[in-house]
């Protein structure tokens, strides 16, 4: 019986491992990026499958901890949409089949309860997530020119940014990462100023913390 706990608490696992990421993420306000999205959707899918498959094979009990098969299915779906768009969706499916499958073996009354209460959740979840995306991709980003700090730990990047007007802006990122699982730990970037298009940008590094950027000094932590 122990057994088949720890192959449920990993099925619900498998997915948390990204929306962690994220919120690590936010509480040392960084960003988290993929090496490989699409790599990431694969694995997980893929070891949730087996582990499903294998739980129906040998015929396993049910466990309480198919409760959350569901819900974390769709926090991860959610993430991913958000960070990808359409794509995940068919991924996100797959995996709520699977999670349906365990959930749904219990009473016909709490299956109906399930279904009423998932199914708009699922729906709500995923348009929020592509409503992120494309308000995210609204801003769209070229990199114009750049400059490494003396000692090399920052850069300075002249982009061209559009939104509803093209302009350029210059940010500076400190470029120490930090890897974890399928993805590193990045820090934000820090944002100067903008500028029109028609203007020509003069950037230089003073010494490691300061930045001229058209005659301006900037301080940088």
């Amino acid at each position: 019986m122990k057994k088949w706990h720890l192959l449920s608490i990993g099925m619900v696992a498998v997915h948390l491992g990204y929306p962690l990421c994220l919120l690590i993420a936010k509480v040392l306000d960084m960003n988290y990026v993929f090496y490989s999205q699409l790599a990431y959707e694969i694995v997980v899918t893929g070891l949730f499958l087996t582990a499903g498959i294998i739980r129906s094979v040998k015929k396993s009990p049910a466990t309480r901890w198919d409760w959350l098969l569901i819900p974390v299915v769709i926090l991860n779906g959610v993430c991913l949409v958000a960070s990808a768009g359409l794509r995940p969706l068919a991924f996100m499916l797959v995996n709520l089949i699977c999670a349906g499958m365990f959930t749904f073996r219990q009473k016909p009354c709490v299956r109906i309860l399930v279904i009423a209460v998932y199914v708009p959740i699922v729906l709500f979840a995923s348009w929020w997530g592509l409503i992120y995306y494309v308000f995210s991709e609204w801003k769209y980003e070229n990199l114009l020119f750049q400059a490494a700090s003396p000692s090399g730990e920052y850069t300075a990047q002249v982009m061209s940014v559009q939104t509803f007007d093209v302009e350029k802006e210059v940010q500076v990122v400190k470029n120490t990462h930090y890897m974890m699982l399928f993805g590193e730990f990045r820090h934000k970037p820090q944002y100067l100023q903008c500028i029109p298009k028609h203007e020509t940008i003069q950037v230089q590094w003073l010494d490691e913390h300061t930045l001229i950027v058209n005659g301006k000094t900037y301080t940088i932590e």
